[in-house]
């Protein structure tokens, strides 16, 4: 039994299905694929290019985030754990397989 439940989670993410995906910044899920939020997708670019052009580190950017009043995804302040989540997180990096 168990052997046909992982045959099937195979298929559907050969199919491009998403399983077991939360909400993260910048995606959502709509029918098991995931779908850009593009004004999140554009903060999380910014979040990138400070951490790996301008030096910025976690502390620092979510600072920045916070003093321009721009919303985590539950409208909290946003915490160095906060972006360091999206510096790892797979689906930004490609490592996503």
């Amino acid at each position: 039994m168990i052997y046909c439940n992982i045959t099937g989670m195979k298929r559907r993410m050969e199919n491009g299905v998403v399983l077991g995906c939360g909400r993260n910044y910048d995606f959502k899920v709509v029918n098991g694929k995931l779908e850009i939020v593009p004004e999140e997708a554009e903060i999380v670019k910014e979040i990138f290019h400070q951490y790996l052009y301008e030096g910025k580190g976690s502390t620092r950017i979510a600072k920045d985030l916070t003093e321009r009043g721009i919303p985590t995804l539950n409208n909290r302040i946003w915490s160095p754990q906060h972006v360091l989540k999206i510096l790892a997180n797979e689906k930004y990096v490609g490592d996503l397989t």
